[in-house]
């Protein structure tokens, strides 16, 4: 029900953004629902009562996030938000994905030697040294 919310306004419906509101409109959905025979007193009745849960999900890495991160900050300021998020706007870049992918898994493998020959504060080796599995969410270990 919260799904055929969301297309009237993503952005107030979001339940990241406003679980509240989100939870509101799904019960709305599921109240009109009901009322057009589309689910029985018991199926509306526990969907009423179910919690809001909300599962960020994360990505697979994608190849050449900073990268794509300072494209999106670009565009985000030269065109504002509405262009970025609303238009449908298909954006290139000259990102070769192929060589990118092998320049990122050679720092993989050579980062913590370049970390040490470096000395930086919040080395990679840190991190991994922590056996945290990969839904622990630390600051990055590669900062500005």
């Amino acid at each position: 029900a919260l799904l055929i919310a969301l297309p009237r306004s993503p952005e107030k419906y979001s339940p990241y953004k406003h679980p509240e509101i989100a939870k509101h409109r799904r019960n709305f959905i599921l109240k009109k629902m009901f009322a057009n025979n589309l689910m029985d007193s018991i199926e509306y009745e526990e969907a009423i009562n179910e919690s809001l849960i909300v599962v960020e999900q994360k990505g697979e890495n994608r190849i050449g996030e900073y990268y794509l991160e300072e494209i999106r900050k670009y565009l985000e300021l030269k065109y504002g938000p509405e262009f970025l998020y609303r238009s449908g706007a298909n954006i290139y870049t000259a990102l070769n994905t192929s060589i990118q992918k092998a320049a990122e898994e050679i720092l993989e493998k050579h980062l913590v030697n370049i970390e040490k020959e470096y000395k930086f504060k919040n080395a990679k080796s840190k991190y991994d040294s922590l056996g945290l599995s990969d839904t622990v969410t630390l600051s990055p270990y590669l900062q500005d």
